[in-house]
């Protein structure tokens, strides 16, 4: 039995069950009299009340669990040992919202070690359909940058495309810089260096919340002026980034790719 007829199966059986205990709470609230009624009325506000407090509190364990895990991932720099926790609390949470949230987080991971394909794996367990429209926005982004980087070009265009209306739409919550740089990417990928350098530049302009994100996009920056002819902008840039404390993947590209023009 495949997951999807797995999921309409069990939908089926819990309309079903929900509608009938709807209809049954509705019966004992209307039919019972005097002090049961009031009883009966007060033990469900209670359990709502109890349903909520505990949600309550359960987002916000899962919201600290999630924020710590991000702290290993840019204040620690460890990206092997983010993948690994992240990949252990994906398991144990079934809370959709919260799933979506680790999984985007986790392709970020997994694009930190260099690894797009795996990154690229991950995004198609995401229902974006489901989800919220930042988290709509930001998927996109991430699709469009990990298809580029993985050379991708048709992928990341229409992921980029597919795009468009949420980045409108999600504008004061997205950061313009990392759309920006997706846009880049892609331009990258289909090897139109111009326009991607300009995306680079104008990204650059507006500065990302971490500095890992700054140091990729120095990286790309760097390709597109090597690709362009410009070795002298892209050495410079080069030498920018393997100074920086950032994930070795970004270091051990830089370090590779200044070497190879030196030798020219």
């Amino acid at each position: 039995m495949t997951p999807r007829i797995r999921k309409i199966i069990l939908t089926a059986i819990r309309i079903p069950i929900l509608v009938a205990i709807g209809f049954s709470v509705l019966y004992l609230a209307f039919n019972l009299e005097g002090i049961y009624r009031i009883a009966f009325i007060a033990l469900l506000f209670i359990i709502g009340m109890t349903v909520l407090i505990w949600s309550a509190v359960f987002s916000s364990k899962m919201g600290k669990r999630v924020s710590a895990l991000l702290d290993i991932l840019y204040k620690e720099v460890n990206p092997e040992k983010f993948i690994a926790e992240s990949e252990k609390l994906l398991k144990e949470v079934k809370n959709r919202r919260i799933r979506s949230t680790v999984a985007l987080n986790l392709a970020v991971g997994y694009e930190a070690v260099g690894n797009f394909s795996e990154a690229i794996q991950i995004m198609k367990t995401i229902d974006v359909d489901k989800v919220d429209l930042v988290s709509k926005a930001i998927f996109f982004s991430n699709a469009t940058a990990f298809y580029a980087q993985n050379g991708s070009a048709f992928e990341a265009a229409e992921a980029y495309t597919s795009g468009k209306p949420y980045f409108e739409k999600a504008e004061k919550h997205v950061s313009k810089a990392h759309l920006l740089f997706s846009r880049g990417l892609y331009y990258y990928a289909e090897g139109r260096y111009e326009d991607a350098r300009d995306s680079f530049e104008k990204a650059r302009g507006m500065g990302f919340d971490d500095r890992h994100s700054m140091t990729r996009l120095q990286l790309f920056e760097a390709r597109s002026w090597a690709k362009l002819g410009n070795e002298k902008e892209a050495k410079a840039l080069y030498r920018k980034v393997v100074q920086k404390n950032t994930y070795p993947y970004i270091l051990s590209c830089a370090k590779a790719e200044l070497e190879e023009l030196e030798k020219k």
